[in-house]
């Protein structure tokens, strides 16, 4: 019983996470998802200190466990619209091959110059 209310409480951490973004997402002057804001609310929040790990980890485990089960109704949504996917098959399949590679090479380019950027401050802290 003890587990589920500690669940229970995580999932009202969240939900009033969201609830403050979904607002704050109404006294924006411009269209911004509030899922996404709630994320960043939650970044700040764990980053600040002011909500802990520890305080929404068996929920962030859960969702992680059970992540597959969550996309169920987003893969049934596709195969309502198979025929549409379909008849733009090529073009589907030639964009995600494009920014696939293209998110490949970015990261890669994106690391490697992090790697040399560290190298460089390592080498600065050696000598300086």
């Amino acid at each position: 019983m003890r587990g589920i209310l500690k669940i229970l409480w995580q999932v009202g951490i969240l939900f009033a996470v969201c609830f403050l973004a979904q607002g704050a997402v109404e006294l924006l002057p411009f269209a911004f998802p509030a899922s996404v804001l709630a994320m960043v609310f939650v970044f700040l929040l764990l980053l600040t200190g002011i909500l802990k790990k520890k305080q929404i980890k068996d929920l962030a485990d859960w969702f992680s466990q059970n992540m597959a089960f969550l996309f169920v109704p987003y893969s049934v949504g596709i195969i309502q619209y198979f025929d549409l996917i379909r008849q733009n098959l090529f073009g589907i399949l030639f964009i995600s091959a494009v920014t696939m590679l293209s998110t490949f090479a970015v990261t890669g380019w994106a690391v490697k110059g992090l790697m040399r950027l560290q190298q460089k401050l390592e080498r600065r802290h050696e000598h300086g």
